[in-house]
């Protein structure tokens, strides 16, 4: 995965916005960090911002806080933007339900990945 470098100053931007995020919502680091599928001490490292940043972990950091991914990485932005102030109501819903099909599909294939058949959670 793809990670950026930026400046100790851009790091310390990240960093706090990340620890805003999560102390507005409540959570543990290591609440987040288990569900990133990662240890507690990468996270608050990059709560420190003592890590080069990971594109792929910032998105996922982004979607679980229901950001903007951009407003991660944007110094110009002191508050990330939740998700639904910065689409149209329609597109939140799209974004929405194609992650429930998502979801739906994953789902699916871990069953059929723990025992090989095809399960269908809903009952279908």
């Amino acid at each position: 995965m793809p990670k950026i470098r930026i400046s100790s100053s851009s790091a310390e931007h990240i960093a706090r916005k990340l620890r805003v995020l999560r102390q507005d919502r409540g959570l543990t680091q290591s609440q987040v960090a288990q569900s990133c599928s990662m240890s507690a001490v990468a996270y608050s490292k990059m709560e420190l911002g003592c890590t080069n940043y990971n594109i792929a972990r910032l998105e996922q950091l982004a979607d679980l806080y229901d950001v903007h991914g951009a407003d991660l990485i944007d110094s110009n932005i002191e508050k990330p933007r939740k998700l639904r102030e910065y689409i149209s109501p329609y597109d939140y819903e799209k974004v929405i339900r194609e992650k429930e099909v998502m979801i739906q599909i994953l789902t699916e294939k871990i069953y059929q990945m723990e025992d090989g058949h095809p399960h269908h959670p809903t009952g279908r």
